[in-house]
């Protein structure tokens, strides 16, 4: 709601063909409403069975967590698809990215708006700024190296509970 009615009207003067994207499963009410009147430039979608088709249409990807916790996962696969991303301080709280460049974080609304209207105008920005996010996402371990840990995890766990 906070990006939708705070910051989004900010950006939308500065970029009038703009579309906003709310993705996610069970919109409350007052989310769903955001998408009447039709020319109110944002869409919600609820359930979608996946996020790629919305990350590979998506010039900036926004994360403006206000409160929250745990690990981001969709701010995750967003620097995977090597995307423009904004988000605040909380949307990276638990990713360890608070200094990393593969994303831009602000808690100001203005300066928030900001980063966003220049990746939006500037596509050079915006393409620096992606390949930033594809860098930093080929450190991220691979499908094997998971299944690796969690075997070694296993091997080391299932001794101590035939002991019990």
């Amino acid at each position: 709601m906070y990006f939708s009615t705070e910051i989004f009207s900010i950006i939308l003067k500065q970029v009038p063909n703009v579309s906003l994207f709310l993705v996610g499963n069970s919109p409350p009410i007052e989310i769903r409403r955001l998408a009447f009147p039709k020319d109110s430039h944002i869409e919600v979608t609820g359930y979608v069975n996946s996020l790629e088709p919305f990350y590979k249409a998506s010039t900036v990807v926004v994360c403006p967590l206000r409160i929250g916790g745990g690990v981001k996962v969709k701010l995750l696969e967003a620097i995977r698809a090597g995307k423009a991303i904004v988000t605040t301080s909380v949307g990276v709280q638990g990713l360890n990215l608070r200094d990393s460049r593969a994303l831009c974080v602000s808690d100001k609304k203005l300066e928030f708006a900001k980063i966003v209207i220049k990746f939006l105008m500037d596509p050079i920005a915006r393409y620096q700024q992606e390949k930033k996010a594809v860098r930093f996402s080929e450190t991220f371990p691979g499908w094997d190296q998971v299944i690796e840990e969690y075997v070694r995890c296993y091997n080391e766990v299932i001794p101590i509970i035939a002991k019990s």
